[in-house]
């Protein structure tokens, strides 16, 4: 008898307590996408990314039915609060009159003073993460240089060099200069984290609109759309790009020489597949200036395995936007000019060879490391 008056409370106890560890999961989850999408909007200077990060993150659960987000920008849009809840059916509760749980999270991002990196470098072993060869210049003065390597040495400046930025920064403690002028280069520092780290949207998986092949002639047209198995370029073919989002998958691109030109183009590479410039390409490409993938230039899937990305001589570009690909070890090889050009750069290492490049901040922001976590 007793055992059978106890039963529905023991139910309802367990039943309630598997609702409110489901609650705290939920919640959990809730505020680690709303970290990311508070450090968006801090970085963008307002709130459109951040709603779509978390727009597609809550509206894929299921076991979510309904949730609201706002973001409020005070001191000049340097630090943004971001405030969130997500509502969720409780199965057990329900029972007393308790059918739905709501849980919520709070978030702040700043952005630091000082100096935006334009370039940072992720990977925190490789020797040699920065390697800057003979013939080399930079000129980004209102921009620094992070190298997240503590290697033996974790940066080698050669002779000829010349780094004309606000400030060159190395968590390792050793650096070689055979020569190079580096200007303010700082070693044991604390060196910028991923700027971009779960901020920038995936885009979502969709079939292959073109197979690759060959592209020959003089001129041809790309429309946005999936592109898979790699494409040769032959000869100096001039490529037009029409504004939007181009995913590339299973194969890479061989540019050899001519013009590639295209305004509000996004480049999303699906796997290790690349472009690869080689000599004689002039390439005028430049972000969306608005929309989800606003700033983006280039970018990559996340975990991504370690692989190789390269440009070769070029008769110059101007190139506007973020190029994000921290799994690439990047190598530009000489005679590759950028001129004129608004680059943020995120790479897992990087080697410069007789480059000449005159760089700054893709989205203007100033900060060092980007916006950062408050609470």
């Amino acid at each position: 008898m007793v055992i059978a008056l106890l039963l529905p409370v023991l139910v309802l106890t367990t039943g309630g307590a598997i609702d409110l560890v489901h609650a705290e999961s939920v919640r959990s989850d809730l505020r680690s996408v709303l970290d990311n999408a508070t450090l968006a909007a801090a970085g963008d200077g307002d709130d459109r990314r951040a709603e779509v990060l978390i727009g597609s993150h809550l509206g894929a659960r299921e076991d979510v039915t309904s949730y609201t987000a706002e973001f409020s920008f005070s001191n000049k849009q340097r630090s943004v609060v971001g405030q969130a809840s997500a509502t969720l059916d409780a199965h057990f509760l329900g029972i007393v009159g308790l059918p739905s749980l709501t849980v919520t999270a709070e978030a702040e991002a700043a952005m630091g003073d000082g100096a935006r990196p334009c370039i940072t470098l992720l990977d925190p072993t490789a020797s040699q993460a920065l390697l800057v060869n003979s013939g080399a210049k930079v000129r980004a003065p209102t921009c620094e240089i992070h190298v997240r390597s503590t290697a033996s040495p974790a940066a080698i400046f050669n002779g000829g060099t010349r780094l004309d930025v606000s400030r060159i920064c190395v968590a390792g403690s050793r650096v070689i200069k055979n020569g190079g002028w580096t200007g303010n280069v700082e070693t044991s520092c604390k060196a910028s984290e991923d700027p971009f780290a779960g901020t920038l949207p995936t885009p979502p998986t969709s079939v292959c609109t073109d197979f690759g092949g060959v592209r020959e002639g003089r001129s041809v047209s790309f429309r946005p759309g999936v592109y898979c198995g790699g494409i040769n370029f032959n000869g100096s073919v001039d490529v037009e790009f029409e504004p939007g989002l181009y995913v590339i998958r299973g194969g890479n691109w061989m540019v050899n020489g001519g013009d590639w030109t295209g305004r509000g183009v996004t480049f999303y590479f699906e796997d290790s597949s690349r472009i690869h410039f080689n000599s004689g390409v002039n390439a005028k490409l430049s972000a969306p200036k608005d929309g989800i993938y606003r700033d983006i230039l280039f970018f990559e899937k996340s975990g991504l395995g370690r692989s190789n990305f390269l440009f070769d001589e070029s008769r110059g570009s101007e190139l506007d936007g973020i190029m994000y690909l921290p799994s690439r070890d990047m190598t530009y090889n000489s005679g590759s000019d950028a001129r004129g050009d608004r680059l943020t750069m995120v790479f897992n290492t990087l080697i410069l060879n007789d480059t000449d490049w005159k760089l700054e901040s893709a989205d203007g922001q100033r900060g060092s490391g980007g916006p950062r976590l408050v609470r």
